[in-house]
């Protein structure tokens, strides 16, 4: 939103709650999404991950992988550092949004921002030069330095091989989970209106 907005009051970066007001929290930044471990707490790798996490800190890997797409499309050259953000940002929350469930983990997180690419640029027409090969070559690279290899048939793979924990079945009240999940993807597809610059 800070790259959407582009003003003086929060100049568009990758931190996240610099601007908080109070006394002690003075200096504080609430994320670093292009470093996460810088915070002593968050991880910036899927390898780093276990169940027993505060999702506030796994959080971690989607952000790297997320802020080195940007800067893989920066440094390809078709878009300034804004026009990067302003492409991958709403690809990366349309993957999020209409093809991860509740259940999702990192790696069909990984598949579904590269599968979705094409279906991204028809839905949603961006208005920039870098092109759908572009875009999926930026998103398997971020998603790379997170501990995630995604291949040119987006089929996604932990980087050094670790097994990821399993994701939980059989948990009661799931159904009414996936059922509040589909309100908030409702929820969410309103937020993501200002992306879409039809």
């Amino acid at each position: 939103m800070e790259y959407y907005i582009s003003d003086t009051v929060d100049t568009p970066d990758f931190n996240l709650g610099e601007n908080l007001v109070g006394s002690d929290l003075q200096g504080f930044i609430l994320r670093y999404m292009e470093n996460p471990t810088q915070d002593g707490k968050s991880i910036d790798n899927v390898c780093s991950f276990d169940n027993d996490m505060n999702v506030h800190y796994s959080s971690g890997v989607i952000n790297k992988a997320f802020t080195q797409a940007v800067r893989f499309c920066q440094a390809d050259g078709c878009a300034s550092e804004r026009d990067c953000v302003l492409l991958l940002g709403p690809l990366f929350m349309y993957a999020n949004i209409h093809k991860l469930t509740a259940l999702s983990g990192f790696l069909d997180s990984a598949a579904q921002t590269c599968s979705v690419v094409d279906e991204f640029y028809t839905t949603r027409s961006p208005e920039t030069n870098c092109q759908p090969t572009q875009a999926k070559k930026f998103v398997q690279h971020g998603w790379l330095t997170a501990g995630v290899t995604v291949s040119d048939t987006c089929v996604a793979t932990t980087t050094a091989g670790c097994v990821l924990p399993s994701t939980p079945t059989g948990i009661p009240g799931l159904g009414c989970f996936r059922r509040i999940g589909g309100v908030f993807q409702w929820v969410a597809g309103l937020v993501d209106s200002p992306f879409n610059h039809d």
